[in-house]
């Protein structure tokens, strides 16, 4: 299941980040994931993460950015992160993540 994040997923998400970066080898500041997930709390129309879950386990996220662009003719998503933990990996998610 895909879902939009919730103010009750924030250990879940934080957590979730933690592991991407650290996957990928790169260290961002503690404070940049909160501050994401605070813009995210208040609405921010411009960012979105979303969190994938399969059987109650928070199994990967995805984090999307969104803007205006005139020669698409409309709104368009930027993903800027995808991640799905590597023993979820190869089952789908990222897929059900892109058709959602």
């Amino acid at each position: 299941m895909v879902r939009k994040i919730q103010r009750s997923d924030k250990p879940e998400y934080m957590q979730l980040v933690r592991d991407f970066y650290q996957e990928t080898n790169r260290i961002i500041p503690e404070d940049h994931i909160l501050s994401a997930y605070k813009e995210m709390m208040r609405g921010n129309k411009h960012l979105s993460a979303f969190l994938i879950i399969s059987e109650g386990e928070h199994v990967g996220y995805a984090l999307v950015s969104k803007a205006f662009s005139q020669r698409a003719g409309g709104g368009v998503w930027w993903i800027e992160e995808l991640y799905v933990k590597p023993e979820h990996r190869g089952k789908g998610y990222a897929t059900e993540f892109l058709t959602f």
